[in-house]
C-alpha cells in the first residue's frame, strides 16, 4: 500500500449521483473528477460550451469553475471525487473512458472503500486512478503534430457532430480553402472530410446502442446528427454490415472481425 507520505493528490470528498434533475450551478475549491456510469447528461461549466457526457467518460471540472448539470437522462448515474494536489487534470474538458474497464472499477472501489472508511486504501486507490487519467491525457497530446486547420475543422466536428453539419461549415470554422482541408484530411486520415464526419457519428451511435439500453433507434439517430431515422439505419448497416437493432443485440459479432478495423476508430479529441 502507498504511504501517505508518497500520495501526490488527496481525496477530498467523494459521492455519487444517480438524478435526473439537473444540479444547479457551484463551484469547488479543488478539482471535480465526474465518471457517466450510466445515461448521459450535459455538464456546463461558466465561460466554455457544454460536455455532452455520455456512459464511459469523465469530466474534468478545474478547481473554483463554476458548472452545473443538465438534461440528465432517466437513467444517469455519476461517481463524483474532488480531490486536492498538483496535476495535469487542470481544464475543463471530456475524456473518453469507455474502453478502459479499470477506470469503471475505480471509481466504484473507492465509493466501496469510502463507505468502508478505509481511508489509506481509498487515498492510494485515488491516487493511482489520477495517474491513470492524467496517462489518457499524456497519450493524446500527439494531436499537437497535425496542423492548426485541421485540429480546427475536427475540433468543430467533434464539438457538433450531433447537428445537421455541412462540410461548407467545418471548412469555415477551419479558416482554410476547401482544396486545402481536404487535402489535409486525405493525407492525416486517409479519408474525406464527410468521411471522418459518419465516422464520429457511428462512434457515438455505437456508444450508445451498447452502453444505454433504454435509447431507440430514434432517439439515437437524432442524437448523432441524423434527423431522419430510416437514413441512419442505412448508413450504420452500410458501415457496420448489420442493423444498429443487430449491434446493439451482439457487439461481439462485428468487433471481433478479424478483417473489420472500423470499430478501432475513435475521435482525435477522445484518444
Amino acid at each position: 500500500m502507498l504511504q501517505k507520505s508518497k500520495l501526490s493528490f488527496c481525496l477530498i470528498y467523494n459521492g455519487y449521483y444517480n438524478s435526473a434533475k439537473d444540479v444547479e450551478e457551484h463551484f469547488h475549491d479543488n478539482t471535480e473528477l465526474i465518471f457517466i456510469r450510466n445515461g448521459s447528461c450535459s455538464i456546463c461549466g461558466q465561460g466554455f460550451d457544454p460536455l455532452v457526457c455520455h456512459a464511459g467518460s469523465v469530466c474534468v471540472v478545474p478547481a473554483a469553475l463554476r458548472h452545473s448539470q443538465r438534461g440528465g437522462t432517466s437513467d444517469l448515474y455519476t461517481d463524483y471525487l474532488v480531490f486536492s494536489g498538483i496535476s495535469s487534470l487542470n481544464s475543463f474538458r471530456q475524456i473518453d473512458v469507455s474502453w478502459d474497464p479499470v477506470i469503471a472499477h475505480w471509481f466504484a472501489d473507492i465509493q466501496q472503500l469510502s463507505r468502508e472508511n478505509v481511508i489509506d486504501a481509498m487515498q492510494a486507490l485515488t491516487n493511482l486512478l489520477i495517474l491513470r487519467l492524467q496517462s489518457h491525457i499524456q497519450d493524446s497530446i500527439g494531436i499537437t503534430r497535425y496542423p492548426p486547420p485541421l485540429l480546427r475543422a475536427v475540433e468543430f466536428i467533434e464539438q457538433n457532430y450531433n447537428t445537421p453539419l455541412t462540410v461548407s461549415e467545418i471548412i469555415r470554422n477551419a479558416y482554410i480553402c476547401r482544396t486545402g482541408l481536404v487535402e489535409l484530411f486525405r493525407f492525416f486520415f486517409q479519408m474525406s472530410i464527410t468521411r471522418y464526419l459518419t465516422e464520429v457519428r457511428m462512434y457515438h451511435a455505437r456508444q450508445l446502442l451498447s452502453m444505454n439500453p433504454y435509447c431507440n433507434v430514434r432517439e439515437i439517430a437524432h442524437q448523432t446528427g441524423y434527423p431522419d431515422a430510416d437514413y441512419f439505419c442505412r448508413k450504420f448497416k452500410k458501415l457496420h454490415g448489420m442493423t444498429p437493432l443487430e449491434y446493439r443485440k451482439y457487439p461481439t459479432h462485428y468487433n471481433n472481425r478479424h478483417n473489420n478495423m472500423k470499430h478501432l476508430f475513435r475521435p482525435l479529441f477522445l484518444q
